[in-house]
């Protein structure tokens, strides 16, 4: 158990340290006086945020009259349980109504918090393996993918979005997208292997994460190729 809370905290470790590694020299943010607090103040809002609700939406979706107990709903550490699907969606619902009510420059906000997301995610995969069957799949080949992805994604699209090739926002929809795809195939692949044929809450929560983000991808392309005419 201490090795799954031992990798999740290296994920929230590695998650704001790639929000401050991306956002630090941003000259969209320097111009719109968001300092590095601020920023980070944001990070840990979101993070709370996600986690808080990763919480209760794994209590509503696993309900147990028990964690109407407040002592066994927060002592996570004994009585673990996180639906990362409902921490994404709702996570990245604050995300997008803090900035905005922050006046931070929400497209670059996305995409450095989206490429963060990323960065964190294979210490997620590898959590797990501490806590269900052990999976070639799940928690070696989507770490590796993941992280391929954060490096693609870092490296050759972010440089494309400070050249105004890409339409702010658009990396970090894209991110969201491909991150609740992939959690809604591998439970889906799951069950099937296990010859369940069923949708899910959490399939129905990830669906809603990726159709959302799937929208504002949709919405800045369309943005940028008006602005491209």
């Amino acid at each position: 158990m201490i090795f799954y809370f031992l990798f999740l905290l290296v994920g929230m470790i590695t998650f704001l340290f790639s929000v401050y590694e991306l956002g630090k020299d941003d000259m969209t943010f320097i111009r719109k006086n968001v300092s590095l607090d601020g920023l980070f103040t944001t990070a840990f809002l979101t993070m709370g945020v996600g986690i808080l609700f990763a919480r209760v939406f794994y209590v509503l979706f696993h309900f147990n009259s028990n964690y109407l107990n407040p002592l066994m709903f927060f002592l996570i550490f004994y009585y673990p349980g996180l639906s990362f699907p409902g921490g994404l969606l709702i996570g990245a619902i604050f995300l997008l109504f803090y900035a905005r009510r922050k006046k931070m420059p929400l497209g670059h906000t996305v995409d450095y918090f989206g490429l963060a997301l990323l960065s964190a995610m294979p210490f997620g995969y590898i959590a797990n393996a501490f806590l269900e069957p052990f999976s070639t799949y799940k928690h070696v080949f989507l770490p590796v993918i993941v992280t391929a992805l954060f490096t693609i994604g870092a490296g050759i699209l972010l440089p494309r979005t400070h050249r105004h090739e890409l339409k702010a926002g658009t990396l970090g929809a894209s991110s969201i997208l491909v991150v609740s795809f992939i959690n809604f195939l591998t439970n889906v692949l799951n069950r099937t292997q296990a010859g369940e044929l069923s949708i899910t809450s959490t399939d129905i929560v990830s669906l809603v994460t990726f159709l959302t983000s799937l929208i504002f991808f949709i919405k800045q392309e369309y943005i940028l190729a008006k602005v491209k005419k």
